[in-house]
């Protein structure tokens, strides 16, 4: 599998792996560290990205991949997401929004 040091940002490169490899973490990475980068993508304009951010979140999600504290966390920034750019028009907010409340469900 890829090696991914927590670059910032998780490509499709490292995403595809994540998906191919039965969900396991890119070595030297923890699911949180993971986790991290791939919440930014749910707003991303590449729906590629944004699906495989959401498809990768919401498997570990049913996994039982992360802690009670975790699911707290994700729920709260999530829920936060949930208002990102209302009353906008002409960006691309909608994807944050949308996805978010896609993970809430999860949870």
């Amino acid at each position: 599998m890829k090696t991914h040091r927590g670059s910032g940002a998780i490509d499709r490169g490292v995403m595809e792996s994540i998906i191919g490899g039965s969900f396991d973490c890119p070595a030297g990475m923890t699911p949180a560290e993971v986790t991290r980068e791939l919440l930014p993508l749910l707003g991303s304009a590449d729906s590629h990205l944004r699906e495989g951010a959401l498809e990768i979140l919401s498997h570990w999600g049913e996994a039982g991949r992360f802690d009670d504290r975790e699911l707290r966390d994700l729920g709260e920034r999530m829920s936060v997401n949930l208002g990102v750019g209302i009353g906008e028009s002409g960006t691309d907010t909608v994807f944050l929004r949308s996805f978010s409340a896609l993970i809430l469900e999860m949870s």
